[in-house]
Formats: C-alpha cells, sequence, structure tokens
C-alpha cells in the first residue's frame, strides 16, 4: 500500500486589527513611572551598512544595548532607586557546586593541554636547533680530517730529506714566524741546543740511526756519563771511618 502525501501550505494571514487590539491589551499606561516598567527605547535607530555581516550586526546591537543601559542607570539613580547589588549580598549560584567543579577541572585539564603542547613545540625546536649544530660539527670534523688526509699523501713516499723539508715547512710554522720575526720570536740558548741536538722538526723515518752516526761518539762525555761500561769494574770511593771524619772535623 502506497500512501501519497500531499503538502498543503498555510495560507498567510495579516490580520493587523487583531494584532493591535492584542498589543493595546498588554500595553501598559505611559504614566507609569520608569521604575515600574523598566522600559527603555533607543534614541537613535540602528543603521547597519552590511547586514550580513554578523560581527559588524553583533557590534552595533551591543553599543546600542549598552547605551540603553546607562541612560536607564541615570534615570534609576534620579529617581532614588537602588540598582547596584550590596557588597554582602548572597545569591545562589545556578550551577551546583559539583558542576562548577567539573568545569574548573576541564579548564585546568586545557591549560595543562596547551602546555604540553607548547613544551613539546619548544623541544621540538631545540632538537632540531641540535641537528643542525651537530651537523655543522660533523662538516667541519670532514674538511680538519680531509686537509689532514692530503696532508699525509704529501708525506707518502717522500725521502727522509724532503719530509724534513716538509716536516720544517708545513708542521713547524710556529718556529718559521720566530725566524721571520726574530726580535718577537727569539729563541732560547736552550732551545737552540735541543734543536741542534735533536733537530728542528721530527718527522716519522727521518731519524733513523746508520753505521756512520752509531760510531760517532763525540757528544760522550766521561764527566757527564760516570757509570762504568759494561765488563768494566766501576771504582767505589768508600766512606771514611768514624775516627777519621771526627779527626778531619777537629783539625
Amino acid at each position: 500500500m502506497i500512501l501519497y502525501m500531499i503538502s498543503q501550505s498555510r495560507p498567510f494571514v495579516n490580520n493587523k486589527a487583531l494584532l493591535q487590539e492584542r498589543l493595546d491589551d498588554i500595553r501598559l499606561d505611559p504614566k507609569f513611572p520608569f521604575e515600574e516598567t523598566l522600559a527603555f527605547v533607543a534614541e537613535k535607530e540602528l543603521e547597519i551598512e552590511e547586514v550580513e555581516d554578523d560581527l559588524k550586526r553583533e557590534v552595533e546591537f551591543y553599543n546600542q544595548a549598552l547605551n540603553a543601559v546607562k541612560l536607564s542607570r541615570k534615570q534609576l539613580d534620579k529617581a532614588g532607586v537602588k540598582h547596584m547589588r550590596p557588597v554582602d549580598y548572597f545569591a545562589e549560584m545556578v550551577k551546583s557546586d559539583k558542576h562548577m567543579g567539573r568545569v574548573k577541572q576541564h579548564l585546568l585539564f586545557e591549560k595543562q593541554k596547551m602546555e604540553g603542547f607548547e613544551r613539546r613545540k619548544q623541544q621540538k625546536e631545540f632538537k632540531k636547533y641540535s641537528k643542525q649544530l651537530q651537523a655543522e660539527k660533523q662538516k667541519q670534523k670532514g674538511a680538519q680530517k680531509k686537509k689532514v688526509k692530503e696532508l699525509a699523501n704529501q708525506y707518502r713516499g717522500k725521502t727522509p730529506d724532503a719530509l724534513a723539508t716538509l716536516g720544517s715547512s708545513g708542521m713547524n710554522k710556529k718556529r718559521e714566524r720566530a725566524t721571520n720575526n726574530e726580535a718577537k720570536f727569539r729563541q732560547s740558548a736552550k732551545r737552540q741546543a735541543k734543536d741542534k741536538k735533536y733537530g728542528s722538526g721530527y718527522v716519522k723515518g727521518s731519524k733513523k740511526n746508520s753505521a756512520k752516526s752509531s760510531a760517532d761518539m763525540s757528544d760522550f762525555s766521561t764527566k757527564k756519563n760516570k757509570t762504568a761500561f759494561p765488563g768494566m769494574k766501576a771504582k767505589i770511593k768508600k766512606r771514611p771511618g768514624k775516627s777519621r771524619r771526627m779527626n778531619r772535623r777537629s783539625g
């Protein structure tokens, strides 16, 4: 069974006479004072340029209502009617304490949620900055490593004389600056003696002994080396007796 529904629109009725009659029934006598009716009509009509703009329309409504409240308060003050709530006035809340407690908990939860969001955001930014800083350090470390590798390739396959030259030119820059500017970087006599004995710069493989250097005894001193050679008996000077020491002191 199929039911067909036919929609019938209600006729539009605009009975102005009946509406005016009902308005006269509920209208208060204009002779009543303002404090009895508290009815205030705005002096200026609303003029909204953009009616479809909700924000501007609500702002105009707000300004009109605020102006009406200010004028109404002046009339109440003029009539001597108290309209401000006393300081010690106690009024029961519309919402219960239990409900307000739930509202407070919800507000605290939202606050903690926002704080957690901001904290995670800061941690994310700090982590991003740390990664950039670490990448920059790795880049500098790689460049330094590459430079050392290139320098090592220069030393590879060089003769001892060439290594000594490279060592004095590349690895001993401070000494070169001292040579160029003797007034500022003047070497002491001790440093010069050390350089003469051990060399001005050490390069691996450049100080190997040879038969000639091993047989060279020109730097050997018997005064500095008092220890006897292996196989020789060292002359040990014995300590004199007590009587001899006493006679030496008295004499």
